[in-house]
Formats: C-alpha cells, structure tokens, sequence
C-alpha cells in the first residue's frame, strides 16, 4: 500500500511489530506480526523497498532487528548467523 516516496512504521513492543502506512490515495493499513523483543517500545519509520531488499536476500525465515533509537541504523540478521548484516537508515514519518 506504501508509495515509493511514502514511508511505513514499525512499533516494536514486548511481544509484537506492528506496521503501519498510509496512503492518501487509498487509505491506512496495519498488521501485527508476533515478536520477541528484549527491550523496551521502539517506533521507526522506513522506506519500505530498503527493508523488502534486504528481507528477500535472507533465506532464514526468523530475522532478528537490532533497534538502538527511532533515528539510529537498524540491523538485520538472520537468527542465529551472523554471517549477513543488513543494515537500513530510519526516516521521519
């Protein structure tokens, strides 16, 4: 549902990601995916095509994001090896 020039937000929380996006053209979105999470709520917004590129080159269906802060890099890895990094600059939403 994201545009190209639109971002989406990910609400990390203690047992769940939720993403969110809009478009003005059609509407809000949101989904839930179960998580396990070892600190506190984080919200960070992405370009969603730098996300889906570093996703599909993971073949591990578990992929851990490391989230320092809602301006910081995140990382993603595919659990348990650490032999692929990706890493993704947040945007403001």
């Amino acid at each position: 549902m994201s545009s190209e020039t639109r971002g989406v937000k990910l609400t990390v929380g203690a047992d769940k990601i939720q993403i969110t996006g809009d478009n003005p053209d059609i509407g809000e979105v949101s989904e839930d995916i179960e998580a396990k999470c070892e600190s506190e709520e984080v919200a960070v917004g992405f370009n969603p095509r730098y996300v889906l590129d570093i996703v599909n080159q993971i073949a591990n269906p578990v992929i851990r994001l490391e989230l320092a802060g809602d301006i910081d890099p995140v990382l993603l890895r595919p659990d348990g090896d650490d032999s692929y990094l990706g890493v993704v600059m947040p945007m403001r939403i």
